[in-house]
């Protein structure tokens, strides 16, 4: 069965929205726990919804709901200036919708908000939708976030891949019976922590090197 779908993370996949998220994090722990987290801790929590990722630090002093609502607008405010593309992103988006290509985003974030990322990016013209948090009760890693957009797409979950910066994207996409898993080497997580999780099938430098490698599966099928 030949790749005709992909299922995209966005955060730390295509979008660089790290610096953005740390910033916004940080600022939210230090205002109701008086304390700054580490990188690598809030870094840890990347491909989970925010509120799960927020309740690691709140550990039942705070209330999650409180957390967010001081978290959200401040991220909002600073959404626009703060995202930025990676690097042959939009170059590769371009690639993979040439070659007849089938996309859709799968992330843990609202899809207002991904949406609004994507206008910044220049990137909706490349995915067909955005899978959101609101989207499934079960989130990643469970399979059920990544059932729903290969059923969105209309394909066969072996016709697809999935591709993240996070083993939660891929363990979520691999549970959903994708044909293979993605890992960007641009994602911030350390190798090793992210191999405690999944080793993936396929590491990319650049999204272009995507379409090469789509290639060779479907030319092997």
């Amino acid at each position: 069965m030949a790749v005709r779908g992909i299922l995209f993370d966005f955060d730390g996949t295509l979008a660089n929205t790290t610096p953005l998220i740390l910033h916004c994090f940080k600022m939210t722990v230090r205002h109701f726990l008086g304390y700054e987290p580490r990188d690598s801790d809030i870094l840890a929590t990347f491909g989970l919804p925010m509120p799960e990722a927020m309740a690691r630090f709140a550990g039942g002093k705070v209330p999650v709901a409180e957390m967010l609502d001081y978290y959200r607008p401040r991220q909002m405010a600073l959404h626009d200036q703060m995202i930025r593309p990676f690097p042959t992103v939009l170059e590769g988006c371009r690639k993979l919708k040439e070659m007849g290509l089938r996309s859709i985003i799968v992330t843990s974030k609202t899809n207002e908000t991904c949406e609004r990322g994507l206008d910044c990016l220049g990137l909706r013209p490349f995915v067909e939708g955005v899978v959101g948090v609101r989207d499934t009760k079960l989130h990643k890693p469970d399979p059920t976030p990544s059932r729903l957009g290969i059923e969105r797409l209309a394909l066969r979950a072996d016709e697809c891949i999935c591709v993240g910066d996070s083993p939660f994207d891929l363990l979520s996409g691999m549970g959903a019976g994708c044909l293979a898993s993605v890992k960007v080497a641009w994602s911030s997580l350390d190798p090793r922590y992210f191999e405690q999780f999944i080793k993936p099938d396929y590491v990319i430098r650049t999204l272009p090197q995507l379409a090469d490698i789509i290639r060779q599966i479907n030319e092997q099928r």
